[in-house]
Parts: C-alpha cells; sequence; structure tokens
C-alpha cells in the first residue's frame, strides 16, 4: 500500500503540479479506505483504545494487591475516590469527563458486573479523548475488568505501623500547634 507522494515540482509546472495533487488524492483515499476497514476490525473484534491513564490505574491497582489490599478493596478505593470527585467536582460543571457516571451509578453497575437491568452489558465511554484522565466511571470499570482477568496475587498484609497511627497523628497535632504558637 506504500505511495510514493515525492513527485518533484518544478516551478510554473501546471501539469507536475497536477499529478502531485492526485497522487495525494488517491493516496488519501486508500488511507481513509484502510483506516475504516482498521476501525470496523477493531470493533468487531472489540478491539479498544488503550491509553497511559488505563495503564497507570493498572499498575496501582496491581502494586496495591501486592500490599495485601484484596481486590474488593482495591475497587472500593476507586469507587471512594469517585465519590471524592463527585463532591468536588459537579457532573454539570463542564470538566467531567462527557457521559460519566456518578459514583452511586457506578458502584451499582459493579456491583452488578456492569451489566444493566435488562442483562445487556453497560455501555461505557471513556469520556473527552484529548483529556488523558478519562471518566471515573470507566477507570473503575477499566479496573474491575484488568484484576478480575489478571487475578494478581496478593502481598502478605503489612506489619502495624510503628509507632502506631494515632500515635503520628498526636505528634503531628502537636508540631502543628507549636508552630502556630510561634506564629509559622
Amino acid at each position: 500500500m506504500a505511495r510514493n507522494l515525492s513527485v518533484p515540482l518544478q516551478p510554473h509546472d501546471g501539469q507536475m503540479l497536477a499529478a502531485y495533487v492526485a497522487n495525494v488524492r488517491q493516496a488519501a483515499t486508500l488511507l481513509a479506505a484502510t483506516e475504516t476497514d482498521f476501525r470496523a476490525k477493531q470493533d468487531a473484534n472489540r478491539v479498544g483504545v488503550y491509553t497511559t491513564e488505563q495503564e497507570a490505574d493498572e499498575i496501582a491497582a496491581e502494586l496495591m494487591m501486592r500490599a495485601g489490599l484484596t481486590r474488593a478493596q482495591v475497587l472500593a478505593s476507586f469507587v471512594a475516590v469517585a465519590r471524592a470527585v463527585d463532591a468536588k467536582v459537579p457532573a454539570a460543571s463542564g470538566t467531567r469527563a462527557t457521559g460519566d457516571a456518578n459514583a452511586s451509578t457506578c458502584g451499582a453497575w459493579m456491583a452488578r458486573d456492569f451489566v444493566e437491568d435488562d442483562g445487556k452489558p453497560v455501555a461505557m465511554t471513556l469520556g473527552d479523548l484529548s483529556d488523558p484522565h478519562h471518566g471515573m466511571c470507566y477507570r473503575l470499570y477499566n479496573l474491575w475488568r484488568e484484576t478480575g482477568a489478571h487475578r494478581y496475587s496478593l502481598g502478605a498484609a503489612p506489619a502495624p505501623l510503628q509507632p502506631a497511627w494515632s500515635s503520628l497523628v498526636q505528634h503531628a497535632q502537636k508540631l502543628s500547634g507549636a508552630a502556630k504558637a510561634k506564629g509559622l
């Protein structure tokens, strides 16, 4: 399918320019047909776009599971993030991914394995493809699917913090109070 688009142009040579334009049009037509065919095959084989954002989420999930969190805990943490996004970035703000479901709806879909009441799979959208951060529901769907497919091994549960978390919080509060007293 490779086309030679390097037709030499000479100044004021209308025939050469016409040949070049014809060659470019032919190549563009072939590329458009190839892209259309490629997209049709992609859809028929259920092959989607894979992004760096998806990879980042999957690495996070894998690391969380290696640290001893279960799949359910990993997914619940992403639902919690989605709830925080809902609270801070309302869907009506225009800054959320197009078609992004809220955390409650998405959590309900996940509880039903992303299947609608009529038994059909939930139609999930990435959102704005120019934004590397996809909709939170898509991100949760992708993690649900990937953590199920990969069946990551759980790591050993981490040892309790030493000193205890509550002691660290008390110490931080004491330091913050001392800094405020000094006007810092």
